[in-house]
């Protein structure tokens, strides 16, 4: 991985982030970051994760006292509301 990305190798929780989830390849790539494609080991759930480029983060926030890019904060956020 390119070291300017956040992604779980440059950060303390990748040990955490191997036990839950297993990267299969590279969807896509854009101006932001990379979006790979992964499956979460506790249920095979196929899933989409995305490691964003720290350089094209404006506006950051806070999760459990850690600063996090904004789009996760909102992310976050939206992951409570019930669809239908």
């Amino acid at each position: 991985f390119d070291s300017q990305l956040i992604s779980p190798s440059s950060g303390r929780g990748f040990n955490k982030f191997k036990k839950h989830y297993k990267l299969k390849g590279e969807l896509g790539r854009g101006g932001f970051g990379i979006v790979y494609r992964a499956v979460r080991v506790s249920d095979e759930l196929p899933v989409a994760v995305k490691f964003i480029d720290r350089r094209t983060v404006r506006e950051w926030g806070k999760i459990n006292e850690e600063q996090v890019p904004m789009e996760i904060c909102m992310l976050a956020k939206c992951s409570k509301i019930r669809g239908e």
